[in-house]
């Protein structure tokens, strides 16, 4: 055990440990901080909850006039954040409406087949619902953030702690008595590996308060209960934006 308090000591003594960690963080933010969000919340905020046929017809009358407008537009013209916000609203619940509309359909013709898997579709495509709306920025962000920062800043910061517990020995010159001793080698490989594991608990959690605190921030707390279809549309929209 005091062997094990000795290699903590030794990682996180390491003052580049905690100005890398403060760089990516800052570097991250940088890149992930977004100055529309709050006029992005403020527009969807009419539009969650329960979707309605007035909703419907809404999206689908304001999908329309996107349309004319788009038709109209000259070349060089591009749409205004607050339109382009409103367009992914209305495309969201029209393709999500659509979606449950098709999914009704095909249960209607399962109903007819005799196929061994018909009775198995039937049963997936009633999970379908699209009948609620919300703002779902904030998952979105997490994941993203998870799925390309969190790579980098945990990559760096194993290269940059956990390097020296290692090389320190040999510049030392205490790899000499490691080697000599009789239980030294087992005893030390297994404090510097557990050490290198609590260490990267602790970089992993650390990366990830930031993340759930800055998204937060940002996005809201809400949207964790959207369905699989609609936080799908969601996504598909923004893809097309950046295409």
């Amino acid at each position: 055990m005091e062997l094990l308090k000795f290699e903590l000591y030794k990682i996180f003594k390491q003052r580049m440990v905690y100005i890398v960690f403060l760089l990516l963080i800052v570097f991250s933010t940088g890149f992930t901080y977004y100055s529309g969000a709050d006029q992005e919340r403020a527009l969807y905020k009419s539009w969650e909850g329960t979707i309605t046929e007035e909703k419907l017809e809404l999206a689908a009358k304001g999908n329309e006039e996107f349309n004319k407008k788009f038709e109209s537009m000259e070349e060089g013209q591009f749409w205004s954040d607050e339109e382009s916000t409103l367009m992914g609203v209305y495309e969201t619940i029209a393709y999500g409406h659509q979606i449950e509309t098709n999914a009704h359909e095909k249960i209607k013709e399962l109903a007819g087949e005799t196929k061994y898997n018909s009775e198995l579709e039937a049963e997936m495509l009633k999970g379908i619902d699209t009948s609620t709306f919300a703002y779902n920025k904030a998952p979105q962000e997490i994941i993203d953030y998870a799925s390309f920062f969190s790579i980098l800043i945990t990559g760096a910061m194993l290269l940059v702690g956990l390097s020296t517990i290692y090389t320190q020995e040999y510049s030392s010159g205490v790899d000499n008595y490691i080697f000599s001793a009789k239980k030294g080698r087992g005893t030390l490989l297994r404090a510097k590996i557990v050490a290198a594991l609590i260490y990267t608990v602790m970089v992993v959690i650390g990366w990830e308060l930031f993340n759930l605190a800055w998204n937060f921030q940002q996005y809201g707390n809400g949207g964790w209960d959207t369905s699989i279809n609609m936080h799908l549309n969601t996504i598909f929209h923004h893809i097309a934006l950046r295409c």
